[in-house]
Parts: structure tokens; sequence; C-alpha cells
């Protein structure tokens, strides 16, 4: 009887192997296809634009740059990595986390490089999440920083957004752009104040859902829920390699945010200097390009731009940037052409940021405090 009992054990277990395998190389297909669409989107997008401007002319302006103003530029998006670093230290404080700021500083630039060479736009995120978690050994206030550290990101460009667009209204009406633009930022808007507004009841939601339950699914006396919320937390959980990790956790790092909003509010302007930078920045390649262009619509351009990077149908927002700066740019005065150069050096431009993010990582590995 026992070796019956140890039989059919064994064959449950290898049952339960063939299904690991199997959903493993089903998510591995579905990767490929993900990335796939993005690549091919990419391409048609870049041949529409390609077909859309004269390329000589491209090339004519991109000739004529002034190499020391672009430096400046690369010079204050790599700045740019300090305020939002900082910003994120004062979330990982609320957590009583205690990370040096180099650290910090460390993780943001080296995230930067993720996020520039992997085809996906969270690929920084998710490192940064399972490299404080690692150094803190605390998963659940390591990933709730960085999803907190996420949101006031995205609050500092509406907030830049809404400020921008009231000193643009005039502008926008000329261009006959400003239904477009209103709608764009309304959106934004809304989105954001439903997640503070809603956040508590979906945190809520998420702590009875998932109280007591694990990442790897091995405990029986979890709750089985299906729900859309527990996929998904399991998804980023075990995308930032936290098997095992008390989900509930996650819940209780989030609630506190809530509890102190004074705080929140502080990140949230601190945070808001780096993308004050990056309009500083494109002013700095529209000076090293020499045209002849007004700066205010920057400031509007930005907030646009940081939100349509982040929509992840594209590889590293190739084809996405591009396209939206012609068609916003254009209705303010800037040609095709000059819409495109100015985008192909911003690519440039975080590339090179990236790479140095990439040499901080191989120069300077990642170490566990006390190692």
């Amino acid at each position: 009887m026992k070796k019956k009992n140890t039989d059919i054990s064994g064959e449950e277990k290898e049952k339960t192997d063939n299904v690991s395998v199997r959903d493993n190389n089903a998510k591995k297909r579905k990767n490929i296809l993900s990335y796939l669409f993005r690549l091919i989107l990419s391409f048609v997008l870049i041949i529409i634009i390609i077909r859309a401007v004269d390329m000589q002319e491209v090339l004519n302006l991109l000739r004529g740059i002034d190499p020391w103003t672009l430096f400046l530029a690369y010079l204050t998006v790599l700045l740019g990595a300090i305020p939002s670093a900082y910003a994120w230290k004062m979330l990982i404080r609320i957590q009583k986390l205690d990370i040096p700021f180099l650290r910090v500083v460390y993780m943001n630039l080296v995230g930067f490089f993720f996020n520039s060479y992997l085809p996906t736009g969270v690929g920084g995120d998710i490192w940064r999440g399972f490299t404080l978690s690692r150094v803190s050994e605390k998963a659940g206030g390591s990933i709730a920083s960085v999803i907190m550290e996420r949101l006031v990101a995205f609050g500092s460009i509406v907030l830049l957004g809404l400020v921008s667009f009231f000193l643009n209204i005039e502008r926008f009406r000329k261009a006959g752009i400003l239904g477009g633009v209103s709608l764009f930022f309304g959106i934004m808007t809304a989105v954001f104040l439903g997640a503070i507004f809603l956040g508590p009841y979906v945190l809520k939601l998420l702590k009875d859902k998932m109280s007591g339950s694990k990442v790897d699914g091995n405990d029986d006396s979890a709750p089985r829920s299906n729900s859309f919320l527990r996929r998904t937390t399991i998804f980023i959980l075990g995308k930032m390699g936290i098997s095992g990790a008390d989900i509930s956790s996650l819940g209780d790092g989030l609630i506190l945010y809530w509890k102190k909003p004074l705080k929140v509010l502080g990140a949230l302007l601190m945070t808001s200097i780096s993308p004050l930078l990056e309009c500083v920045t494109y002013i700095l390649i529209i000076n090293s390009l020499n045209l002849d262009v007004s700066y205010l619509p920057v400031f509007m351009l930005v907030p646009l731009l940081r939100f349509v990077n982040h929509i992840p149908v594209s590889v590293s927002s190739i084809g996405i940037q591009d396209l939206t700066l012609l068609l916003f740019l254009k209705p303010l005065g800037l040609s095709a052409e000059q819409a495109l150069s100015i985008s192909i050096l911003m690519h440039f431009l975080r590339l090179l940021v990236g790479a140095t993010g990439g040499l901080l990582y191989v120069v300077v590995p990642y170490k566990r405090e006390g190692e």
C-alpha cells in the first residue's frame, strides 16, 4: 500500500512538473510574440515617418549640430536621475528602510539602462524592486516604494502638464489642437485622481484577497482567488524574482503611503524637478540644431512624451515618440524634418545615459549590505 501511495505521489509530481514546463513555454512564446509585435510596429512607424519627411534635410540638420550644447543636454538627462532618486529615497524612508542615497542613485541609473535596452519599458522598475528587496530583505515595502515612485512621477508630469497647458491655451487654439490636447490632459488628470482616491479601496481589496497567500502558490492555506488583482500581483512579484514573498505585505506597504500624505506630497514636488530638467534637455537639443523656436511649448511637450513613451506598444518608444513629435510640433511651427531631428537626438541621449548606467553596473557590481 505504501508503495502504491509513493507511485501515485510520483505520478502527481510528474504531472505538476509537466504542467509547469508547459506554462513556462507558453509564457516564453507569449513574450516572444509580444516583442515581435512591438518590433514590427516600430518598424512600420519608422517607414511611415521616413516616407513623410525629407531625410536629406534631416541629415543636413544633424550634421550642423553644436556638439558642446548636445553634451550639456546629455548632462541634464544624467542629472535628472538625482531628484527622482531623492524622491524615491523619501518614499523608501517611509517604509523604515535605511538605504544610502548614493546606492539609490546607482539603482536609478542602472534601472535607466534596463529601461533603455530591454524591449519592455518597465525592465528598470522590475530590477529596482528586485535589488531593493534583496538589500532591505523586505519585499513588500521595497516593491511598494517602486510602485508609489511611479505614481508620484506620473503625478509630477500631470502637474507640469496642467501648468503648461494653461500657459499655452491661446497657442493651441490658434494651432487648432486645443480640443485634442484638452482631452489628453483631462484623461491623464482623471487617471491620476482616480489612483489617489480609489487607491485605499483597491489596497483594502488587495489585503482581503491576498492576505496569507504566497507568490509561488504552494501554501494550501492561501485563499484560492483567480481575480485579476491576484493574478496581476503574482505576475509582477514573479517578474521581480521574489518567489514566496508574502503578498499581503505589499498591501501594508502601499497603505502606509496613504497614511502619510504630506511626505508623499514632498516626494512629488521633489520628483517634479526631473521633468523640468527634461524640458531643459529639449531646449538644449533645439539650440544644438540652431533652430529658432519658442521654448514655451516644450513644457507641454515633455508631459505628453513621458506619457506616450510608457505605453508598451513599441521597442524603447522608437516610432511612437517620433510620430508624437511630428504630430505635435508641426502645428506649432516646426517642420517635420526639424521635429524628427529633435526626436533622433533625444533617442541618442537616452541610449547614451542608459549606456552610462550599464557601465556603472559593470564597474560597480551590485552587493548586499555587509558583503
